[in-house]
């Protein structure tokens, strides 16, 4: 018997919106740690602390937006931190100007990455060194663990069971959108 798949959404931040607080600026990491979590691998310890600098105006979302990396609340990586993946969390400070709540937040580095791709029913046009270049119909291999991961192909792209989608959008305010697979397009 096969294995029992779930349903699986890509999990994207929240697009710029003014109702929601964005990161502007932040300082703390070096480059190196900066890639590192943007592609899922290991930040080495001990580990630094993530310094906010600026935000924009607006609600603090249980995600905040940052162009490289995932900003969640407490109550969003409890969430995360229950579905078993390996995520390494990374200490957020903010500078006591910016104090906006009781909130806590933590950088997220996801290290499950999973080989989930599946390129013969996608459509996809490659670099001339063979890296993706752009995913014009975008297919997922049947897999059934784990409930949270990056594809390995593409470490931007965060892959989420229907359960946890469903627990995030119960739980959680502005922690980002779900998109189906098939609607799904990159580059």
């Amino acid at each position: 018997m096969p294995p029992k798949t779930t349903s699986r959404w890509i999990w994207q931040p929240n697009p710029y919106d003014k109702a929601w607080a964005e990161v502007r600026t932040t300082s703390g990491l070096d480059d190196e740690e900066r890639n590192a979590i943007f592609f899922g691998t290991p930040v080495a310890e001990p580990l630094p602390k993530a310094r906010i600098d600026e935000v924009t105006p607006g609600e603090h979302p249980d995600l905040l937006l940052h162009p490289s990396y995932r900003i969640a609340s407490e109550r969003l990586v409890r969430l995360l931190v229950d579905t078993g993946a390996r995520i390494q969390l990374l200490p957020v400070v903010f500078p006591a100007r910016l104090k906006h709540s009781r909130v806590t937040y933590q950088v997220v580095n996801l290290l499950e990455r999973v080989d989930a791709f599946d390129e013969a029913a996608s459509k996809v046009t490659r670099w001339p060194d063979g890296s993706l270049r752009a995913v014009k119909r975008f297919a997922l291999r049947a897999i059934s663990t784990p409930r949270l991961f990056r594809l390995s192909v593409l470490p931007s792209v965060w892959i989420l069971d229907d359960e946890l989608r469903r627990a995030i959008e119960e739980t959680c305010t502005g922690a980002g959108r779900f998109i189906p697979p098939e609607k799904f397009t990159f580059g």
